[in-house]
């Protein structure tokens, strides 16, 4: 739209009192939200640490182990002394079968039995079926 000079200067105004006023408007608007999320921060962080002190305080009333130390300590000696004594029974076991194998080899013309009827392996299982009717290796855990 054309104006005079006079009319270009009210334009320009207009738009200068303008751009103050949105300005004006938008930093209110941002500084309002900065405080929220300050405000927040500072709640949320408060709760957490209220909730991590109400935490501890479950742990404390409420352990998750309910055997005592010595306890839990007497039960690992009895597992490892356990696992010391199953070693050498299974390397006996082991030997045994090394023996067996070997009369089967020395009677062969012999009817042996089937594997089923040689009776379960050192761990309760039955016997694999193949030619040695073997039992499966012992892995200490």
């Amino acid at each position: 739209m054309e104006t005079c000079e006079k009319g270009q200067i009210c334009y320009d105004e207009v738009d200068e009192w303008m751009d103050t006023e949105i300005t004006t408007i938008w930093e209110d608007a941002f500084e309002i939200v900065k405080q929220e999320i300050e405000a927040a921060t500072l709640v949320t962080v408060q709760t957490i640490e209220e909730s991590w002190d109400a935490k501890v305080i479950c742990g404390l009333e409420f352990p998750c182990c309910e055997y005592s130390i010595e306890y839990m300590a007497n039960v690992k000696s009895q597992v490892i002394l356990q696992r010391s004594k199953m070693a050498p029974l299974y390397a006996l076991w082991a030997e045994k079968e090394v023996h067996r194998a070997g009369l089967d080899d020395l009677c062969s013309d012999s009817t042996l039995p089937t594997c089923e009827e040689m009776g379960s392996c050192w761990n309760g299982q039955p016997r694999m079926d193949d030619e040695f009717c073997s039992c499966p290796m012992f892995i200490a855990p």
